[in-house]
């Protein structure tokens, strides 16, 4: 748990709460390490029905975030050797990784280092599930780090509150049947997720990182046919009207479009055969169960989102270029070029419908109707 703000705090304390109540449990292990803000971290541990602060980790608690990651899971390795691995990151995330934008950030990048590190030491098995109780890491960026490392990736695309998970009701489910296989695991988590808040808008998936080759792939290919029709005026417009319909609702928080959204509305606006054929062919492999092996939304505007987002700097943040091209997606002529492009036509958008409400100004105050659009 990454508590970098004071508001974070009282839900990390519910969390460690919920693990101690658990009480007695066999079958698995459970350890928390908690970064707090501006207090020396913590480590805990469930033994014997009581949650226990562990004086003095084997690998240490490491000095950056990064090094703590790395020292928390070689510890669980050296003391817990377990057949399965659960692995929930608990904090803010924004853009590619976790922690604020110019603090101690731990980039997907990073992740797939020290998750390869893990694996290594387990015989090349990969990480069973990464479980994350933060804001839209369920996108195409994080699986394309992450999929040679981890097996299953349980998250959202959309913002996750800050109470998080219901972790006694997750972890309960597992005192129950110790013996569920990580995939059943995974099953439950998102289900547990969402009937957690069935009143309120969230989203949760399960994704098979092993099946995720065919999408990463066709991705891809959609990038580079719109990136080779973007430079016609007119299909630029349809390709940014598909983007702009295709945003989350948390669009001024995080620019992240719902995968499916965007190529429905792609092979519904494009006039270019090719960019149909390559969307059509995305919606087929998002709807098969390899990739997307379960999905859970509920609230209003649920029905929009379909278990993966991509991020797409033009809808809204201002990101520098260098951060975006750092990702090994755009390095494989993803969508570096596309993105520019959308940024100058979302620029002229917003010029236009400044001058427009300028001008339709002006007219009210004069006190007379606005002559007729030509």
């Amino acid at each position: 748990m990454v508590v970098d703000e004071d508001a974070l705090a009282p839900y990390a304390l519910v969390d460690l709460r919920d693990i101690r109540r658990l009480g007695a449990v066999t079958g698995f292990n459970v350890v928390a390490e908690v970064r707090w803000h501006n207090a020396p971290p913590e480590r805990y541990e469930l033994r014997n029905g009581e949650l226990e602060l562990l004086a003095t980790p084997r690998n240490g608690m490491g000095a950056g975030r990064t090094q703590a990651l790395h020292s928390f899971l070689f510890d669980a390795l050296e003391d817990h050797p377990a057949d399965h691995y659960v692995l929930m990151l608990w904090g803010h995330a924004y853009g590619f990784g976790y922690g604020r934008p110019g603090a101690d950030r731990v980039a997907f990048q990073d992740l797939a280092v020290v998750f390869e590190q893990f694996n290594e030491q387990r015989g090349g098995v990969k990480l069973d599930i990464l479980a994350c109780n933060s804001c839209r890491i369920g996108k195409v960026e994080t699986v394309f780090e992450l999929r040679d490392v981890v097996k299953y990736l349980v998250s959202s695309q959309v913002g996750v509150p800050f109470e998080g998970w219901p972790l006694r009701a997750v972890l309960g489910e597992l005192s129950k049947t110790p013996t569920l296989s990580p995939e059943q695991f995974a099953q439950m988590m998102v289900t547990a997720y969402c009937d957690w808040y069935r009143r309120r808008t969230v989203s949760m998936s399960m994704l098979d990182m092993e099946g995720s080759g065919k999408t990463i792939t066709l991705v891809e290919a959609l990038g580079n046919a719109l990136l080779a029709h973007v430079e016609d005026a007119q299909e630029l417009q349809h390709v940014h009207e598909a983007f702009v319909r295709a945003a989350n609702n948390e669009e001024e928080t995080e620019p992240v479009v719902d995968l499916y959204e965007l190529c429905l509305h792609l092979t519904q606006l494009t006039e270019s055969s090719s960019i149909r054929a390559a969307a059509t062919a995305l919606l087929d492999a998002l709807q098969a169960p390899d990739f997307i092996a379960r999905h859970d939304g509920t609230g209003p505007g649920s029905e929009r989102l379909h278990g993966i987002g991509l991020f797409v700097p033009h809808v809204s943040l201002d990101v520098g270029s260098k951060i975006y091209e750092k990702l090994g997606l755009a390095n494989a002529r993803m969508w570096t070029g596309v993105v520019r492009r959308l940024e100058a036509a979302d620029k002229h958008r917003i010029v236009m419908e400044s001058i427009a409400a300028m001008e339709a100004e002006t007219w009210r105050q004069a006190g007379v109707l606005p002559p007729p659009a030509e």
